[in-house]
């Protein structure tokens, strides 16, 4: 993974820093790429969330791009982007009808030097 904005590589002008999930892995194999992993555990309880993400596509070289997101065995999404996608707000509403404790994963296919850009990352309880 990779730190992008001003003063470095800068794909997205104009957004302070954000994290490119699959940024200098290259490794030959074409195979690695970042996962990121919440440290703490939450405690969700019974009741409709909304997970939140600003992406973009790498915007930077041609391809289309792979990011599973998890919350434990609570809700699973595959997020494809084109590498042209631009900064954008993805939403994603779920419920959960038992109280569990999670993590919170980000896991990005490739390993190509160039994955989804991340901004933010917020789970609430509606």
């Amino acid at each position: 993974m990779d730190l992008h904005g001003p003063g470095s590589i800068d794909p997205l002008p104009g957004n302070v820093v954000y994290i490119d999930m699959d940024g200098s892995c290259r490794n030959g194999t074409g195979t690695t790429a970042g996962t990121m992993e919440t440290k703490m555990s939450f405690i969700i309880d019974p009741g409709d969330y909304t997970f939140e993400m600003l992406l973009a596509g790498n915007n930077q070289e041609s391809q289309v791009d792979t990011l599973d997101v998890r919350i434990g065995a609570v809700f699973n999404r595959q997020i494809v982007l084109n590498w042209t996608a631009p900064l954008a707000l993805q939403s994603f509403d779920f419920s959960v009808a038992t109280s569990t404790t999670e993590t919170i994963e980000l896991i990005h296919a490739g390993g190509d030097d160039q994955g989804i850009l991340i901004d933010a990352v917020r789970l609430r309880r509606n």
